[in-house]
């Protein structure tokens, strides 16, 4: 079995290592993560100060804090249309400005943070 080592969702810290019975493997280190691998099967977790096999339930608010960078992106993708001296009209001004504003309020629909409509970006 194969397992990676990793100190953040991105950063690799130490090289794939291998293990023959994943039951009787303790990881080392504390505070160390291993991810899951690339054929799905799953490491280990510290969890509590205690390493556990499986995937976290994910929780409201895991869902809630991605669908707030994704709008937060998508805001600061749009600020240049409402700039003053941007060449657009005031038509497309106020589709700008009710597509931001729409954005805003995503964090007040039913389905929030798991279903959630995106408005549709002016062209």
């Amino acid at each position: 079995m194969r397992i990676c080592i990793l100190d953040s969702i991105t950063k690799v810290v130490e090289n794939i290592i291998e293990i023959d019975d994943p039951a009787n493997f303790v990881p080392y280190k504390s505070g160390i993560e291993l991810s899951t691998r690339h054929d799905g099967q799953i490491g280990w977790q510290l969890v509590d100060g205690e390493w556990v096999t499986g995937i976290p339930e994910r929780t409201d608010e895991y869902y809630a804090r991605g669908v707030r960078r994704i709008r937060d992106y998508k805001l600061l993708q749009s600020d240049k249309y409402l700039l003053p001296d941007f060449p657009i009209t005031n038509e497309k001004r106020n589709e700008w400005e009710s597509y931001r504003q729409n954005l805003r309020n995503i964090t007040d629909q039913p389905g929030f943070p798991r279903n959630v409509v995106w408005p549709v970006k002016p062209e």
